[in-house]
């Protein structure tokens, strides 16, 4: 032991090497191409949420004016069995879930387009988390919370935040994913 435990203690020295938190050894480039699938699947998502959101705010409407669709004559054993306070309850759950399945498909499409082409890691970060919100329709609970897993797992790899870094600074979608080839 060359050194006094009991003396007072030296600064370290920081290391001649690289100092950018990613070394480019190639070990990334799985996460990096994987990146262009957790667009697709966002795209498709959001897609899905669409089409689960006209469904929804559409059964909003008919619940909201279901006393001029159906016949006079049966007013009353429709009040009996579906009453008015419980119509105007669904009909404000249905608009309510189909407007977040709406917002957030439209994110979930932005985020995909833009995360295509390596750009906006951290609103698709924010898009996947509010993804799993949409765990509470119960609809998309099957594909959001799966995909919104996935690519968290692929956002928060450090070469997955090194490629995106790398497309910040004017890099194509090609040259980036080059970057990470050994």
């Amino acid at each position: 032991m060359d050194q006094n435990p009991f003396d007072t203690p030296q600064p370290v020295k920081p290391s001649a090497g690289p100092t950018v938190e990613y070394l480019h050894d190639g070990s990334g480039r799985a996460y990096v191409k994987q990146i262009g699938w957790v667009a697709v699947l966002l795209i498709l998502h959001a897609i899905a949420l669409i089409l689960f959101s006209i469904f929804v705010l559409g059964m909003s409407y008919f619940y909201a004016n279901i006393d001029t669709i159906i016949p006079a004559s049966e007013h009353a054993e429709m009040e009996k069995a579906f009453p008015t306070e419980m119509r105007t309850m669904t009909s404000g759950i249905m608009l309510a879930a189909g407007g977040v399945a709406l917002v957030v498909a439209i994110f979930s499409l932005i985020a995909g387009i833009l995360n295509f082409g390596y750009r906006a890691r951290g609103f698709g970060i924010a898009t996947l988390f509010l993804g799993i919100s949409i765990v509470l329709t119960c609809y998309c609970s099957f594909t959001g919370l799966p995909i919104s897993i996935y690519g968290l797992i692929i956002y928060f790899n450090p070469a997955s935040k090194e490629a995106f870094r790398l497309r910040k600074t004017g890099l194509t979608k090609e040259e980036v994913l080059a970057q990470f080839t050994h």
